[in-house]
């Protein structure tokens, strides 16, 4: 809004809106395919979409995907190529091959993710258009789990570090895609990531794969459970959610941590931005302690009635010990956010032991003046 007009609106007794911040989501306007059906059934089919967005400030970034919601079979588009107009109102292209063996019947395409420059974000999966697939024979059943064996089912790690190490039989009528596994300790939500699988004999139909990974000390004593996860193969057919495989023994002796990390303080650089003129930075110090050692965590500064966010870089630690230390970030908030309170919240914050603190934490409010 100009100077002049703003004058006038005051003059004539009016309040002028403010014109300065965006705080909706971008806008799908329009959505084109190469075909409204397709044919899978002796070769894969090509599927191009089209998709015009809109957006006051600029659309930032968003994805799509190809869902049988019957089987739960899916397929991302690779990234879109904007192909005309401006990020303000623009087309967008990408394009998947649909292979042979996917259901048949209505898939939808959705697009998900989707947010401005502000991040000003549409809400979860929105469904722009339903295709007709036909494929003949199918497979939509998820791979299973035929049967495993581990090195051990006791680890003493009292004195020293112990290692585990996983064989697991898969089969899936078409191929296995992929998998992961961790093991976990459920009292205490303690978990280890192990790495990725590999096939060491078999076939993708019927296989086993085998991973490994150390045990450290320090962790809790009890009963473990090595799980699976995102179990699926090469038609996105996936199994649901966590899979127990076999429960593990874990003795750890008297040196045990099961506390996640403390936020003791905070200190920022401001109480109150300015981004009216100007982008404004803000520096945020947090004091985090731990019996065993801060592993890591991150921060995010969020406006809570829009859903604006913007994530901090990592923390880096500035002073004192992973046990007992400061740990500092920054960040440039831009023009054109939300007015109001914002929140500081730190998340992810764990221990090298896995200990976890859970969710959001809000650290402290800050007040944003975002109108000129």
């Amino acid at each position: 809004m100009s100077l002049i007009v703003a004058a006038m609106l005051v003059v004539a007794g009016i309040s002028p809106a403010v014109a300065d911040t965006d705080v909706a989501a971008p806008t799908i306007v329009s959505s084109s395919v190469n075909a409204t059906s397709l044919d899978v059934s002796a070769a894969p089919a090509r599927l191009l979409f089209n998709v015009r967005l809109a957006d006051d400030t600029a659309v930032g970034s968003f994805h799509a995907r190809f869902i049988h919601p019957g089987s739960g079979q899916y397929y991302y588009f690779p990234n879109f190529i904007k192909t005309s107009g401006t990020l303000q109102n623009g087309v967008w292209r990408s394009e998947i091959n649909l292979p042979q063996g996917v259901a048949s019947g209505d898939w939808a395409i959705e697009i998900f993710g989707l947010e401005d420059s502000l991040k000003n974000a549409a809400c979860c999966f929105l469904n722009v258009r339903s295709i007709k697939v036909a494929s003949g024979s199918a497979d939509v059943a998820p791979p299973v789990l035929v049967s495993n064996a581990v090195s051990s089912t006791t680890f003493d790690v009292t004195n020293a570090p112990a290692r585990l190490l996983l064989n697991i039989r898969v089969s899936d009528a078409t191929a296995v895609g992929s998998f992961h596994v961790r093991f976990i300790h459920p009292g205490t939500g303690q978990y280890y990531f192990m790495p990725n699988p590999v096939l060491t004999s078999g076939t993708l139909q019927n296989g086993v794969w085998r991973t490994e990974r150390e045990v450290p000390q320090g962790i809790a004593s009890g009963q473990w459970m090595i799980q699976v996860f995102g179990l699926e193969d090469t038609l996105k057919n996936a199994a649901c959610c966590f899979l127990d495989v076999r429960p593990i023994t874990v003795v750890s002796g008297a040196t045990t941590d099961t506390a996640p990390p403390q936020i003791v303080s905070s200190a920022v650089s401001s109480t109150s931005l300015d981004v009216a003129t100007a982008p404004a930075k803000l520096t945020v110090s947090i004091r985090v302690t731990d019996e065993t050692a801060v592993q890591g965590f991150h921060v995010r500064f969020i406006h809570l009635p829009t859903g604006q966010y913007y994530y901090f870089p990592n923390p880096t630690l500035v002073s004192g010990n992973a046990q007992n230390g400061v740990w500092r970030t920054a960040l440039t908030l831009p023009q054109g956010v939300a007015n109001g309170a914002w929140t500081i919240q730190a998340f992810g914050l764990e221990d090298v032991v896995k200990n976890a603190a859970c969710c959001f934490l809000d650290v402290r409010n800050i007040n944003v003046n975002s109108s000129a």
